[in-house]
């Protein structure tokens, strides 16, 4: 699916200044309808729609931080998957379930009996599918928090961070919470983690929205939250205009507004459907040459040749995606990765084209700011310099030990 991996940076430029302002691609009735909802809520509630293609077309409070609840589990597993891709664990480990790891609430692990022992891909299934607490805690007790947060960090968003006890479930702002889906469906359908994970999102429980926004042809990828008074959805709908809708919401005596949250998916698909029209409504129609009519000269006889040359083909090995890190897909880290990030930066700065594909300038984002810039270019010649003198934490690890 190219399109997953294809992002503009001036794009992208925009959807991070959406974190702070407002970005609307017209005034539509659509628009309209979705302030009316709002206002008549008249509760705490944050709700962004943002096309895939890079333009944020609703934003309301994104940069307001409500109680996470389980939302925190959708980065964290996203970590998870980052993790078991650089080698740290693997999805056949294993972790027994004990009294030590009761925790009630969502899931369905804390039901079962204690000795049971669960594999890594069940607990990163768990998480996500279910949103299981008991799932979510072994996962941080396994891959740890530090890394997480370091990660989280180099995404820009410095003040979110999670830690023992109630610091596990943090505020957390719909901005960081979109950011968190978009870089999840970018690396959807990288197979390994990556499936297992996108396949869990796409079959979650405990939702009210996902049968307002797609149907059997159209998979929407949810991950809920829900502790006491709040009920939160942040969802990816893969329609033929891929949009993700991140839903927060307050409830009135423990129960959620079931008619708000799917009036305010609804609307939130009228407004992607406005934006796809828009965006079809620019393309010019496709132009057809009339035939021309060709005359046909008499050519000299040619001699029919007696033999033929079977041409064969010899097999070609399969390809191995690039590593993270490795721009130019050369199969090491070194300095040409930190020179090609560092003139993409120049030219983003001088305002003439990147130049580099949107597949090669993620793999250098070490930052994760997304964009290239001179401190991705610095990060690499410092993992360039640290593996040419021998050592061996992946480019993940050793990033996670600088923060």
């Amino acid at each position: 699916m190219f399109w997953k991996r294809f992002t503009s940076l001036c794009l992208t430029c925009l959807f991070l200044m959406a974190f702070v302002l407002p970005l609307r691609s017209s005034a539509t009735d659509a628009t309209d309808e979705m302030d009316a909802l709002i206002k008549a809520y008249n509760r705490p509630t944050a709700v962004m729609v943002y096309n895939m293609d890079g333009t944020m077309l609703y934003s309301y409070n994104a940069a307001t931080k409500m109680s996470g609840a389980s939302l925190i589990k959708l980065p964290y597993c996203y970590y998870v998957c980052a993790q078991l891709e650089n080698g740290f664990s693997s999805l056949d480990a294993t972790m027994t379930y004990t009294e030590k790891w009761y925790h009630s609430g969502s899931g369905i692990i804390y039901k079962g009996a204690y000795g049971e022992v669960y594999t890594v891909a069940q607990l990163l299934d768990y998480a996500l599918r279910y949103s299981d607490n008991v799932a979510y805690d072994m996962l941080v007790e396994i891959f740890g928090m530090d890394g997480f947060n370091a990660m989280v960090k180099r995404w820009g968003f410095s003040d979110i961070y999670i830690g023992n006890q109630t610091l596990r479930f943090p505020l957390l702002p719909a901005n960081f919470v979109c950011e968190s889906m978009r870089r999840f469906v970018i690396r959807s359908d990288d197979g390994g983690p990556w499936e297992l994970a996108w396949d869990a999102l796409c079959h979650s429980k405990d939702t009210y929205v996902r049968a307002v926004l797609g149907d059997e042809n159209t998979p929407v990828a949810v991950k809920y939250g829900n502790i006491p008074k709040v009920w939160h959805e942040a969802c990816y709908i893969g329609s033929d205009s891929p949009y993700i809708l991140i839903l927060m919401s307050s409830a009135t005596n423990y129960v959620p507004d079931v008619t708000y949250l799917q009036n305010v998916a609804a609307c939130a698909g009228r407004i992607n459907e406005e934006h796809a029209a828009e965006v079809r409504a620019l393309v010019p129609p496709e132009t057809t040459e009339a035939p021309t009519e060709t005359v046909e000269t008499p050519t000299e006889p040619t001699e029919i040749p007696t033999e033929t040359e079977e041409i064969t083909t010899e097999p070609t090995e399969p390809v191995e995606s690039p590593q993270f890190g490795d721009v130019i897909a050369d199969g090491s880290i070194d300095a040409v990765d930190a020179q090609a990030v560092l003139q993409a930066a120049a030219n983003l700065g001088a305002g003439r084209e990147i130049e580099l594909p949107a597949e090669q300038l993620l793999r250098g984002d070490l930052n994760g700011n997304s964009l290239p810039d001179a401190e991705d270019a610095a990060l690499l010649l410092q993992y360039a310099a640290y593996s040419g003198a021998g050592g061996s934490e992946s480019l993940t690890d050793f990033l996670a030990g600088l923060s």
